[in-house]
């Protein structure tokens, strides 16, 4: 009996003495709260016999209310940029950023006109720039312009030659047939430049300024080293006789348009001849500018229908003569508003540029196996020539491997993408260089229509020449 009684009593003591231990506010408990001005200060419990102090700004239970939307909390200054925060009307906040605000040491830049290169000529323009001095890193690009500004060059008057905008900050004036001093007026300012004729190489007793020999008149030069890519637009007449054969008529034109089989056909087809210039050397690209269905009899009637387009250059396709891939007259003068160098083909796309290359002046080559002749212009090297890198040929010469313009200054391994031919050159200014041949002439060519005219004045009427005679006691060349 004893035993029962002392454990009770044990018990007992210990449930007196709260064996469990002492009790504490739950966390989050707020213990006690005043204000200091609108900032409540709360003394929270953590649950465990301590607490934290925690602070809420612009307190209702503290005497805020919030100001009325749009009222200005605060202001301050990122670099040239205000920032100004505003209460949104409840208790929370929005921004407004002013990029360049005078409050923050913004100045309105003072634009420094700058007449780069002061004369020009259609294919080298005279260039303007404008800068800004008083900028520093980073807010300007490498060039010293600022990257933040809301700004633009924009020509407002121009008295001679034909304006391009480059950039915001760079414009372009080329010429436009007409030379002399021109004004150009750019932000209420005023700047001076002159237009030009462009240089060209001297012919004195059928020898050029650079001792080669040359028929016709001098050419548009600007150096040896000039290698300044022109373009020469392209008419295609697709050969449809459905009038009749002695018909000479150009029907509808097939209008640009990459989703048109026929226009989308010519302009890879067009491409080709670019690359073939391209890895030959030739500083020429073809722009397809006119496609049209037509007919016509001979060379001289295709002629006549090239002659009233917009074009520098001319391809009729679809036939030619009996027995042949092409024909064409050769050329070695060019005039604005004069004949269109036009060539004929019914062959592949290698044939088209065979006869364009005729119509330029170039010849099949003396070794040729038929039909040879030497350079129209440049009798010394302005033609075709058999073997010129290992079995690949000329692509003037009747060679079964018609795959380049010979140029003397270009490896065949540069032009072929190789090295199966070690140091050949790929021609030579004493047998055949027909690239050089179409460089010589290639400013004239793209002048037959000259673009820069277009936009003269109505009142004003360009002279031009169309050199008739020579013209019509050209060879035609039969391939």
């Amino acid at each position: 009996m004893m035993r029962y009684i002392i454990l009770y009593t044990i018990g007992a003591l210990l449930s007196a003495c709260g064996g469990s231990g002492p009790s504490h506010p739950p966390a989050g408990t707020i213990l006690a709260s005043s204000c200091n001005e609108y900032t409540l200060v709360e003394t929270v419990a953590n649950g465990s016999g301590g607490s934290t102090v925690r602070e809420t700004e612009r307190s209702p239970e503290c005497g805020w209310n919030p100001p009325e939307a749009g009222t200005i909390s605060e202001q301050y200054c990122e670099d040239y940029t205000q920032v100004t925060v505003y209460h949104d009307g409840e208790y929370g906040f929005y921004e407004e950023r002013e990029e360049q605000s005078y409050d923050c040491g913004w100045e309105d830049p003072v634009a420094v006109f700058d007449v780069v290169i002061p004369s020009g000529d259609r294919f080298n323009p005279v260039v303007i720039e404008v800068r800004f001095e008083q900028f520093d890193e980073p807010y300007v690009d490498e060039d010293g312009r600022p990257l933040i500004i809301d700004w633009y060059l924009e020509p407002t008057e121009l008295t001679i030659g034909n304006v391009e905008r480059i950039d915001d900050y760079t414009i372009h004036i080329y010429g436009d047939s007409r030379v002399g001093e021109g004004i150009v007026s750019l932000n209420e300012e005023e700047f001076l430049y002159t237009i030009e004729s462009e240089p060209t190489c001297s012919v004195d007793n059928q020898v050029d300024c650079q001792g080669y020999k040359q028929y016709g008149k001098p050419h548009i030069y600007y150096g040896e080293a000039d290698d300044h890519i022109v373009t020469w637009e392209l008419a295609v007449l697709l050969y449809d006789n459905r009038e009749g054969s002695s018909s000479v008529t150009l029907y509808e034109e097939i209008l640009p348009d990459p989703e048109d089989y026929f226009w989308s056909k010519w302009s890879a087809r067009v491409k080709k001849y670019n690359d073939f210039y391209e890895k030959s050397g030739v500083f020429v690209r073809y722009e397809l500018k006119k496609l049209y269905y037509a007919s016509w009899g001979t060379l001289r009637s295709l002629e006549s229908l090239t002659k009233q387009l917009p074009v520098d250059v001319g391809l009729g396709y679809g036939t030619s003569y009996p027995d042949t891939c092409g024909v064409a007259y050769p050329n070695i003068s060019f005039t604005t508003g004069g004949l269109v160098p036009t060539g004929m083909s019914v062959c592949t796309f290698k044939t088209d540029i065979h006869e364009l290359g005729h119509a330029v002046g170039l010849a099949h080559g003396p070794n040729n196996s038929a039909f040879h002749n030497s350079g129209y212009i440049f009798p010394q090297f302005g033609h075709g020539w058999y073997d010129l890198c290992g079995d690949y040929d000329g692509i003037m010469s009747y060679g079964y491997h018609d795959e380049l313009h010979s140029n003397s200054k270009l490896t065949c391994n540069e032009i072929f993408d190789t090295t199966r031919f070690g140091d050949t050159i790929a021609g030579a200014r004493d047998y055949a260089d027909s690239a050089y041949s179409i460089n010589r002439v290639r400013y004239n060519v793209s002048l037959v229509h000259d673009e820069h005219a277009d936009n003269l004045p109505e009142e004003e009427t360009l002279m031009i020449s169309s050199e008739k005679t020579e013209e019509d006691d050209r060879e035609l060349i039969i391939d």
